[in-house]
C-alpha cells in the first residue's frame, strides 16, 4: 500500500466483515506475496541473529497453520550421515515441526507421507501427529547393506493401524505377518522368510475382503522351495527377461477371483487374478457345479478370462468348447507381414495384443498381460501363420454378438521391401486368408460385422472374407501395393454379392473403379475414384440425389485436371469460392424432394462432391 494512497481507501480502514470477505476471495499466495505481483524474484538478507533452520521452520509452519483440506502428499528428506552438524540440523528442524504439530487441536490430515530417514526416531518426530493413509519410508544413510528397521515403536501407533499402504525401501523389517494384514498394499523386505509366514499370509488373502497386493522381498535364494509341498507343482511362465516365474493359485472369498502367489529371484508376490488353476481342490472345482450354474458363471466372465480358464485342464476345455460362451469381441484388427502376424482384440473393458513371429526353430509369441507386462513364449516346430490362424479362429468361433469393426491389413507393402520379401508377403497373406476363409465358410451362421476394412493387393483377397460375412454396413478397401496406386480394380465379382447390395457406405482408396452409377446408388455414402468421368455420369448421379431419400454424401475422385465441361451447359454458371489455401471450388445447387434442403454439387481439381446443404430461397434462386 503506497503512503500517498488516500488513507480512507486503505484496506485496513475497512470493517472486519468486509475485510474477511475480501481475503476469502484471494488465494493464499496473493496474501503473502503482497509486494510480488510483478513476478520478480525477491531476496531478503537474514540478520546474523536469525538461524536458517528456525526461519525455514516458521515459514513452513505458517503455511501448515492455515491448511484445512487434506494434504495429498507430504515428503520429507532428512539428512543423516556421520557429520554431527548435519544430524543436529535435521533434529532441530524435526523438533520444531513436531512442536507445532503436537500443539494442533486437530491432527494434520495427509493422504501419503513419504519420508527418507536414518532411523525410526526421525519418523516418530512427525508420524504420531498426522492422520495418514499411505506411508513410504526410505533409507537415507549412504551404505550398501539394508539394516533391520526396529518397528516396535511404530507398531504401537494408531496411525500404523489405520494405514492402507506401507512401503519400506532400503531397510529390512522384523514384523510379524499379523502386524501387516490390516493393510491393503504392502511392500517390505525381510532378512529371511519361511513356509509358515507364506502360509499365514496366503490364508489372510484367501479369507480377507480388503487385501490387494503384498510384495515380500528377502535375502534368501531359491525361495520357491518355501511353498508348502502339499500343493501341486506350480504354473510357470517367463517374464520379460526370460526368467521362469512359478505361480500357485488358490480360491478366495470372492468367487470371480483367485489368489496368485508368484516367486522370483527377489521375493514373493501376493495378488489377485482371474485365472483358475488346474490344481484347484477337486471338491471345490468349477467342474463339480451343475451345468446350469456353470453356464451362468461363464456368462459373467469376459472372453480373456474364459480363455485362461479353458487352458487349466482338458475337462474344462471340453466343457467350454461345448458351451461356446460368447467372445463378446467388439473390434478385431489383424496385420499380416512377411515374418509376423499381429492381432489386436478389443473387448468392453480390456484389449489384448498378440504378435506371432517367424523363428527358424518355430514360432515366437509375444503378448501383453492386464498389468501391461510383456510376456513371451516360444513354440517349437510351429509355423507362425498356423498358430496365429488357430488363435484368431478360436476367438471368432465363439463370437455370437455383432462385431463392430473388423480390420485386416492383409497386404501392406513398405517402400523399401525387396522383391523376395514382397513375394513372401504374398504367400503369407494368401495362406492366412485361406485359413480364415475355411473357418468362416464352415460356420453355420455367418460372422456378423458392422464395418469391414481391409488393405489388399487385389479383389481376390477381399473375396476370401467378404462373401462369408453378414450384416456388413460399411466397407473400406485399400490398395496395399507400393506401386500402381491408381490401378483399375475389377470388382464385378463384388457387386454380384448379396453383401454388396446391403452396404450403406463404400470407400475404395488408391484403386480406380469402372463401376456404373446404377451399381452405386443404393449406398448412402460413397468415396471412390474413376480414371475419367463424363457429363452423363454426373447427370445420372445428380438425378439420383434429387429424387432419393437415402443418399447422403458422395465423393468422386478422377484424373482429369479440366472439370468445368463436366456439368451440363444448360445450367447457369456456378457459385465460385476459394478457401484459406486458395483452392477454388465451383458449386451448383439443385432442388431435391426433401423440403428445406438443396443438392450441392461441388467441383475442385480432381474431385467432385455430392452433398446436401441448407440454403434460403433467395440463395437458391440466385445460384440456379
Amino acid at each position: 500500500m503506497s503512503a500517498e494512497y488516500p488513507s480512507e481507501n486503505c484496506l485496513l480502514t475497512m470493517p472486519d466483515v468486509v475485510m474477511n470477505k475480501l481475503l476469502g476471495k484471494l488465494d493464499f499466495p496473493a496474501i503473502v506475496e503482497w509486494d510480488g505481483r510483478d513476478g520478480r524474484s525477491q531476496k531478503k538478507l537474514l540478520l546474523k541473529s536469525e538461524d536458517f533452520v528456525d526461519v525455514a521452520s516458521k515459514d513452513i509452519i505458517s503455511v501448515l497453520t492455515n491448511q484445512k483440506p487434506v494434504v495429498k502428499f507430504l515428503k520429507l528428506r532428512c539428512q543423516y550421515n556421520t557429520l554431527k552438524e548435519q544430524r543436529e540440523v535435521s533434529e532441530q528442524f524435526l523438533s520444531n515441526l513436531e512442536s507445532y504439530l503436537a500443539s494442533k487441536t486437530i491432527k494434520l490430515q495427509v493422504k501419503t507421507f513419504d519420508m527418507k530417514v536414518g532411523g525410526v526416531a526421525q519418523i516418530l518426530h512427525i508420524l504420531p501427529h498426522l492422520e495418514v493413509e499411505n506411508l513410504t519410508i526410505f533409507k537415507r544413510r549412504n551404505i550398501y547393506y539394508e539394516p533391520v528397521l526396529n518397528m516396535q515403536d511404530l507398531i504401537d501407533l494408531k496411525q500404523l493401524k489405520k494405514l492402507e499402504t506401507l512401503d519400506i525401501c532400503g531397510f529390512c523389517v522384523d514384523l510379524r505377518i499379523e502386524d501387516l494384514v490390516h493393510l491393503k498394499k504392502c511392500f517390505v523386505k525381510y532378512k529371511t522368510i519361511d513356509t509358515a509366514m507364506i502360509e499365514e499370509l496366503k490364508e489372510a488373502f484367501r479369507t480377507s475382503s480388503h487385501l490387494e497386493t503384498f510384495r515380500i522381498q528377502c535375502e534368501q535364494s531359491n525361495i520357491e522351495r518355501l511353498m508348502d509341498p502339499r500343493y501341486a507343482g506350480p504354473h510357470r511362465h517367463s517374464n520379460i527377461y526370460g526368467r521362469s516365474i512359478p505361480s500357485w493359485f488358490f480360491s478366495v472369498s470372492t468367487p470371480e477371483r483367485v489368489l496368485k502367489v508368484s516367486f522370483d529371484l527377489f521375493g514373493v508376490l501376493f495378488e489377485f487374478d482371474l485365472i483358475m488353476s488346474a490344481e484347484y481342490p477337486s471338491e471345490k472345482c468349477l467342474l463339480k457345479l451343475p451345468d446350469v450354474v456353470m453356464n451362468k458363471v461363464l456368462g459373467k466372465l469376459d472372453f480373456p478370462v474364459v480363455q485362461s480358464l479353458r487352458k487349466t485342464c482338458h475337462k474344462m476345455r471340453n466343457f467350454i468348447d461345448a458351451v461356446k460362451p460368447d467372445s463378446a469381441l467388439i473390434t478385431l484388427q489383424i496385420k499380416v507381414e512377411a515374418n509376423c502376424i499381429t492381432s489386436l482384440y478389443f473387448f468392453d473393458e480390456t484389449s489384448i495384443e498378440i504378435k506371432y513371429c517367424r523363428n527358424r526353430e518355430g514360432c515366437d509369441v509375444e503378448w501383453h498381460r492386464r498389468d501391461n507386462q510383456t510376456q513371451k513364449n516360444f513354440l517349437e516346430s510351429e509355423d507362425f501363420v498356423d498358430v496365429a490362424s488357430r488363435d484368431i479362429i478360436s476367438v471368432l468361433t465363439n463370437q455370437k454378438s455383432v462385431l463392430k469393426s473388423l480390420k485386416i491389413d492383409a497386404f501392406i507393402c513398405p517402400n523399401d521391401i525387396s522383391e523376395e520379401q514382397e513375394e513372401l508377403l504374398c504367400q503369407v497373406s494368401e495362406r492366412f486368408l485361406s485359413n480364415l476363409e475355411s473357418h468362416l465358410a464352415s460356420k453355420p451362421r455367418p460372422l456378423q460385422v458392422k464395418t469391414f476394412r481391409t488393405t489388399v493387393a487385389n479383389v481376390a483377397q477381399v473375396l476370401h472374407l467378404l462373401r462369408h460375412l453378414d450384416d456388413v454396413k460399411n466397407l473400406e478397401i485399400r490398395n496395399g501395393r507400393r506401386v500402381n496406386y491408381d490401378a483399375v480394380i475389377n470388382i464385378q465379382q463384388l457387386i454380384e454379392l448379396e453383401q454388396w447390395k446391403k452396404l450403406n457406405s463404400l470407400a475404395i482408396c488408391r484403386f480406380c473403379v469402372d463401376l456404373r452409377i446404377e451399381d452405386l446408388v443404393h449406398l448412402k455414402r460413397c468415396f471412390i475414384k474413376y480414371e475419367t468421368v463424363d457429363a452423363a455420369m454426373i447427370e445420372e448421379l445428380k438425378e439420383a440425389f434429387r429424387t432419393s431419400s437415402h443418399l447422403e454424401t458422395y465423393r468422386i475422385e478422377h484424373g482429369q485436371p479440366d472439370f468445368e465441361h463436366l456439368m451440363d451447359p444448360r445450367y447457369a454458371g456456378p457459385h465460385i469460392c476459394s478457401n484459406q489455401f486458395d483452392h477454388v471450388t465451383h458449386s451448383w445447387f439443385f432442388s431435391v424432394s426433401a423440403s428445406g434442403r438443396v443438392l450441392d454439387i461441388s467441383f475442385s481439381p480432381y474431385e467432385i462432391w455430392f452433398s446436401f446443404d441448407k440454403l434460403n430461397a433467395r440463395e437458391l434462386i440466385n445460384n440456379s
